[in-house]
């Protein structure tokens, strides 16, 4: 059931309580037009996630690059300091 179908039924609703046609019509479109923009619609959470997944791959990229030097600093120093060791150790 679509939101004008059930608005409608809410109008009626409000008719069968004895509230006047003019008032009835006059909650049942402000309250239509209050819950439709509150709606989660498929497009709104389609470019949400688009959003979101880019600014996730965004960051694993930072990531990568922050790990990546991490790897390369550290086989650097452990070179190093073979090295070193290996020069002691000839003297």
């Amino acid at each position: 059931m679509t939101v004008a179908c059930k608005a409608y039924a809410f109008e009626q609703m409000l008719r069968d309580e004895g509230i006047g046609e003019k008032e009835a019509r006059a909650i049942a479109k402000a309250t239509e037009a209050h819950v439709v923009e509150g709606m989660l619609t498929r497009d709104s959470l389609d470019q949400s996630l688009k959003s979101e997944t880019a600014s996730l791959k965004a960051e694993i990229a930072a990531m990568k690059f922050e790990l990546l030097r991490w790897i390369v600093g550290v086989a650097a120093a452990s070179t190093l300091a073979i090295v070193l060791a290996l020069l002691r150790t000839t003297r």
